[in-house]
Order: structure tokens, then sequence, then C-alpha cells
């Protein structure tokens, strides 16, 4: 449905759809506007003025339109930040799949989602394997330890051996952060021996409280 004028799109049959189709109408207008803002033929000034008709089937009271939007959208390139976070604002089940693989995200918007985003936003980013270096350095300073976790684990993640010794000074109480830690290769050797001292005074500690 490609409705030209000379100044793009006439976008009041969009809009007729929004206010009185019904769910399916809403999910097909959902899949037409996403292949019209995939198509590399359409003009700039088009994406532009579908935006407002995509925010809103975003924020659509219809869950089933929402799935749709978001899986039509998660392969578009250069999609409009307003639409990546409006997704991503939705409930984990529609937002959580289409942040682990959208390809519009950028090292900024990592960063905008690291900073406002709640642990499970935190761990999706934290584990792309296009992780941004400011991304990385975020995680290593301020990141929840299920993030960090997380991005330890991540292959595509660049650590350097300072970015472990701040993780550890930050975080070197959690269990599941300290074992991720001495399963790396690189993991300087003085980590490794604070740990080891570390362990062994809490073991001599259990065994005085036990009386062994």
């Amino acid at each position: 449905m490609r409705l030209e004028t000379e100044t793009g799109l006439d976008v009041t049959v969009l809009e007729a759809v929004l206010e009185c189709g019904q769910s399916e109408a809403r999910q097909a207008l959902a899949r037409q506007l996403a292949a019209l803002v995939a198509d590399p033929e359409t003009s700039a000034i088009e994406k532009e003025q579908v935006i407002p008709v995509l925010l809103k089937l975003s924020t659509d009271m219809d869950r089933d339109v929402r799935v749709v939007l978001a899986e039509e959208l998660v392969t578009i390139e250069g999609l409009h930040q307003d639409m990546i976070f409006s997704v991503i604002a939705d409930e984990d089940a529609i937002a959580l799949p289409f942040l682990a693989a959208t390809p519009a995200l950028n090292a900024w918007h990592m960063q905008a989602i690291l900073r406002i985003g709640d642990e499970g936003r935190q761990k999706t980013v934290a584990a792309r394997p296009d992780i941004s270096s400011d991304a990385v350095s975020f995680i290593v300073r301020a990141g929840s330890a299920v993030a960090v976790t997380t991005v330890l684990r991540n292959k595509k993640a660049k650590l350097t051996s300072q970015d472990l010794h701040q993780i550890f000074a930050r975080l070197g109480q959690s269990g599941d952060v300290v074992d991720e830690l001495l399963s790396r290769a690189d993991l300087p050797l003085d980590i490794r021996i604070t740990q080891a001292k570390r362990a062994a005074v809490r073991m001599r500690q259990m065994m005085a409280e036990r009386g062994w």
C-alpha cells in the first residue's frame, strides 16, 4: 500500500486503520509499514512520515500487534531510534528477543540502555556479539553482577587486564563472577593468588567455627 503524494505518503489512511481497524488489520499494517521502512527504495521523507504510525503500533493495546511489529522490525538496519527504544520498553517477552537481535543498535544505543535499563536488558546487551567497547567499559564499571558474568562469558567482548582487576575489586564477593574470572585463561596471576588466599582464610574460619 503506497499512497504517494508530491510530499511523500498520504498517512490519513494509515491513521484510519489505527483508529478503526481490528487487530488483524493493525497487524497487517505493521507488516506493510515494516516492509516499507526496510525497502531501500523508500525515500527518507516517507520513512519519517510513517514513524508516528509505527510508534502508535508499538504501544498498541493488543499484544499481538506489538509482537508482529517487533518481529517485522527486528531485521531492519538503520531503524529510527525512537522505534528502537519504544520496542525495548515493551514487556520482556517482546523486548528482549528484539534487543538481542536487532542490527540497528549502535554504541550510543547500548550505552543508553545500560544506563536506564533493568538487569534483563543489561544482560541482553552484555551478550550481544557486537557489543561495543564503551558498553563493555560501562558494564565493568557499573553493571550488575549478572551483566558482568554475561560479558565475561561473551567471547566477542574484549576485556583487558585492567578490566578484570576492576571487576574483581568491585564484585570479588560474588561467587558467579569469581567463578567466571577463574575460568579465564587470561586472568592475571595476582587475582588468582588473592582469591586462593581468600578461600584459604574462609576455610580456616569455617574449621574454627565448627571445631574441626
